[in-house]
Parts: C-alpha cells; sequence; structure tokens
C-alpha cells in the first residue's frame, strides 16, 4: 500500500508492467480452474428445491427460535422483572384481604381482584409478543419468499417456546400472588388457580401474535392491541352485569378471555362457600369453570388460526 500510494511515475509504472507480466496470468489461471469446479460440481446438485419433512424443519426452526431466546435474554429478563414486581404491587395492595361471609364488601373486593388478576396477566403476555413478532415478521417475508422453509413448521416453532415460557411466569405470578393476598387454602383450587393462569396468558400470548400478523408495523398493531383490551375490560362481568347487556352487543363477552378467565377464577374461590353476597350470583358467573377453562382453549386455538390465515394471506402476496 506505501508503494502504491508513491507519486514516483517510475515506482507506479513497475508495478504495472511486473502485475501484466506476473500476476495476471496467474489470476486467469485460478479463475478458469474455479469456474471448472462450480461446472463439475453442478452436475451433481439437483435440478429443483427438495422440500424438507414438517418434522425437520420444525426442529431446525425450534432451535432457531431457542437460540433468540438465549441471545436476547434482556427481554427474557425484563418479562422475570416485569412479574415479579406487578405481583409483589398487586400482592402488597391487597394484602390477606378480609373474607367476612357477612360482608358484601369483602366478597366484591375479592371478586374484583380476581378480575384484575386475569386481565392483567392476558395483558401481560400479550404486548411482548406484540412487539417482537412485529419485528420479526419482515425477516420471516423474506425467508418464505426464498423458500428456505414453509409457513406452518414457522409458526408452531413460534407457539412452543412461548408456551414453555408464559407457562412459568404464570406459575410464578401465581404463586406470589395467591399466598399474599390469602385465596382459599386448598391444594386443589390453588392447583386451578395456576391452571387458570397458564391458559390465559397463553391466549394473551396468541392474541398478540395475531396482532403482529394483522399489521405490518408496531406503531400500528400495539396501539391495536391496547384498544382491543378496552372492550375486554368493559365485557369482563364486573363493571356491569351481564343480564343486562343489549342483545346487540352482549355476544362481545363470549369472545372475551378474561370473561371466561374470571368466570374460572370466582367459581373456584367462591362455589361451595358460605358467602352470604356471593360473587356468583350478584355477577352472573354461571358458565361453569371446566366450560370456562374449555373456552380458554378454544380461543387460544382460534386466535392461533386466524393468525396462520392472515399470515397465509400476506405470503401469497409475496407470490
Amino acid at each position: 500500500m506505501q508503494l502504491m500510494s508513491s507519486q514516483d511515475p517510475k515506482i507506479l509504472q513497475g508495478l504495472q508492467e511486473n502485475y501484466q507480466k506476473i500476476l495476471k496470468p496467474q489470476i486467469k489461471l485460478e479463475i478458469q480452474q474455479q469456474i471448472q469446479n462450480i461446472e463439475n460440481e453442478s452436475q451433481g446438485l439437483p435440478q429443483q428445491m427438495i422440500k424438507l419433512p414438517f418434522i425437520l424443519e420444525l426442529w431446525t426452526l425450534l432451535k432457531r427460535q431457542v437460540l433468540n431466546l438465549k441471545r436476547h435474554r434482556l427481554m427474557v429478563k425484563t418479562r422475570l422483572i416485569q412479574v415479579l414486581i406487578n405481583g409483589f404491587i398487586t400482592g402488597a395492595i391487597y394484602w390477606q384481604l378480609k373474607r367476612d361471609n357477612e360482608s358484601m364488601q369483602d366478597s366484591i373486593q375479592i371478586a374484583k381482584c380476581l378480575y384484575l388478576l386475569a386481565l392483567g396477566i392476558f395483558y401481560q403476555s400479550m404486548n411482548p409478543q406484540v412487539l417482537s413478532f412485529t419485528t420479526e415478521r419482515t425477516v420471516f417475508l423474506k425467508e418464505y419468499s426464498s423458500q428456505m422453509y414453509s409457513l406452518l413448521p414457522y409458526f408452531v416453532s413460534k407457539l412452543i417456546p412461548e408456551l414453555f415460557s408464559c407457562s412459568l411466569f404464570a406459575i410464578l405470578m401465581s404463586c406470589i400472588v395467591y399466598w399474599m393476598i390469602g385465596f382459599a387454602q386448598t391444594a386443589e383450587q390453588f392447583l386451578f388457580f395456576i391452571f387458570t393462569f397458564i391458559l390465559t396468558t397463553n391466549v394473551g400470548n396468541v392474541t398478540g401474535l395475531l396482532a403482529g400478523s394483522i399489521f405490518k408495523q408496531s406503531s400500528v398493531s400495539v396501539p391495536f392491541s391496547s384498544t382491543f383490551v378496552l372492550p375486554l375490560f368493559l365485557f369482563g362481568g364486573v363493571f356491569k352485569n351481564r343480564s343486562t347487556y343489549p342483545d346487540w352487543i352482549g355476544w362481545v363477552e363470549y369472545i372475551n378471555p378474561s370473561f371466561y378467565a374470571f368466570n374460572a377464577l370466582a367459581e373456584n374461590e367462591f362455589q361451595n362457600t358460605t358467602f352470604k353476597y356471593n360473587p356468583i350470583q350478584l355477577y352472573h358467573l354461571d358458565f361453569g369453570k371446566w366450560n370456562s377453562i374449555l373456552m380458554l382453549i378454544v380461543l387460544y386455538f382460534a386466535f392461533a388460526l386466524v393468525a396462520l390465515l392472515c399470515l397465509i394471506r400476506h405470503c401469497k402476496k409475496l407470490q
């Protein structure tokens, strides 16, 4: 580099002459040999792309998802800290709620606490998924257009890791708030509480996936997801009695995950109790706790199916 930056014309002329006599023939020969090798190797390659089995694609994409989680440890730590902070703050606010069987205030207070927990755990898992999938979707569409893998294995690989992570966060949140607030002290009710939390947080996660599948930009998907929570808040069964909804809008509660989560949690807490003012009767929570669990499972697969259909539509546009 020092010689080539010299301003002496004799040095530059000498470099050029040596290149023409010595280096240029060698480079041409190497290029011809490389071309010949490539042509020989290409004769043994298949003339069309081979589609890999579903299981192999899924396994490869799952390994990549796990690797992404390891690389983005800050995001996992942030969600963990969020669960801990929300759990301890909620537990501190509702520390050891009174359980006077003759007090209407006490029973309503417990019911509202259950409702806020159900709505909070839903939103807590929905919002991070909206942000992460919206940013990742552009990469997915580019890779899919290059035929690197199929849509279904990719979509399933997005659900499985989140299924485990959301469940772990839900279990941690349940263990914090259940004993701090002082809900029913039986193992059966505690396990049902955890199970309901796990389903609710996974439905929230797949709802975030749905929002990220519909809209291209996070500036649109995030406000949409926040707006989506407002009807859930209003039609959850606490702030308005479900028996007084107008017929033309009452159907919203049947696609509301927080409505079923609240039903399940309330019946788990107040069923077979001696509360004079039982929230099951006050709020008409007569859907059944196991029916509510079933509907949460149905909503999980329904929202996942709609998200998959939205992705299929975007993929067809690329084609």
